[in-house]
């Protein structure tokens, strides 16, 4: 009977440590947050005003295009320039950016 009551005890502190461990765990670790990622195109000064919102045909501007990679790794994006949902690839370039996270990544690109 004693025996019984020595062997439920040290059972009950490692039950005890076991559960101290895995909540300390919890509070520790990090937490990881929703993935995304944030796309932005910006005026040549760096605003949110000044882009153009109509080009003709032969006019060129500058824009500035932001990527910040909130993916929790290394992703690989691809940033092309459409005319009527159209891509002109042989016209107008497209853009290939890696960011590692927590990262952006802002080029001044011409259109």
């Amino acid at each position: 009977m004693e025996k019984t009551r020595f062997v439920a005890k040290i059972l009950l502190v490692i039950l005890v440590v076991a559960m101290l461990g895995a909540l300390g765990y919890i509070l520790a670790a990090p937490k990881i947050s929703e993935s995304f990622t944030e796309f932005y195109i910006l005026g040549p000064e760096g605003t949110a005003a000044g882009y153009p919102k109509e080009l003709v045909v032969g006019q060129e501007t500058k824009v500035i295009v932001g990527i910040a990679n909130r993916e929790h790794k290394t992703v690989a994006y691809r940033v092309e320039v459409s005319i009527d949902g159209a891509r002109h690839l042989l016209i107008l370039p497209y853009y290939y950016y890696t960011v590692n996270p927590p990262s952006k990544k802002t080029s001044l690109v011409t259109v």
